[in-house]
């Protein structure tokens, strides 16, 4: 909704602008820019900050969970979070160093569509790698702490002919946590990034546009 209303904005404005000068209409689109810009980087600093937060939930859990298996589980993500930290630190600094470059805006902001777009796309693909490899870190490690008091193992006894039941519920929570993840990450990188790099497209195609 937001891209089409910056689009209604954009045309209004260029219809009633017609007879004002090209500098007049690069002044509209810089403003514009600058605001779809400022937003991107907003963004940024709030997966920043919530990375920042996931960072000492891993460090924490690592420290005191009760559950060795956890432990373990948690601490090998710090690593991976604080790579994460060190890419957008090195994001939000590129960008505020294109934005106090002379190129021109158009060349600015197709090198800030291509950083962030590569960024949203890596983000997503790394978090579909990782489940998997997460869900199965998670058994083996839980396997591994179990087997030393035997609770799988009198779990499956227990159960008998039935021990399929246990394996299909895995499967189905399995199936559910992986279909959950993957729309919430489709959601959530979409509402930081997705729109506003729409919205940046739709300008730097206008900015196209009306340097001819």
């Amino acid at each position: 909704m937001e891209l089409d209303e910056l689009k209604n904005e954009l045309n209004k404005k260029f219809a009633a602008d017609k007879n004002k000068s090209a500098a007049d209409i690069a002044a509209l689109l810089k403003k514009q820019t600058v605001s779809v810009v400022r937003k991107l980087q907003r963004s940024l600093w709030f997966d920043l900050l919530a990375n920042i937060l996931v960072l000492f939930l891993f460090i924490w859990q690592g420290l005191y969970n009760a559950s060795w298996a956890l432990r373990v589980y948690f601490s090998s993500f710090i690593v991976l979070s604080v790579a994460a930290l060190i890419v957008l630190i090195y994001l939000i600094r590129k960008i505020n160093a294109l934005n106090n470059t002379i190129l021109p805006v158009k060349q600015n902001l197709e090198s800030i569509y291509t950083i962030v777009r590569e960024y949203k796309t890596r983000c997503f693909q790394l978090t579909m790698l990782l489940i998997p490899f997460c869900i199965a870190f998670i058994f083996v490690l839980a396997y591994v702490e179990n087997k030393s008091g035997h609770q799988f193992d009198d779990l499956i006894d227990k159960l008998n002919d039935r021990a399929w039941i246990l394996y299909t519920a895995i499967v189905v929570y399995v199936s559910m946590i992986t279909i959950g993840i993957y729309y919430f990450t489709k959601w959530w990188l979409k509402k930081l990034y997705g729109k506003y790099l729409d919205q940046l497209k739709l300008l730097i195609a206008e900015l196209e546009e009306n340097s001819y």
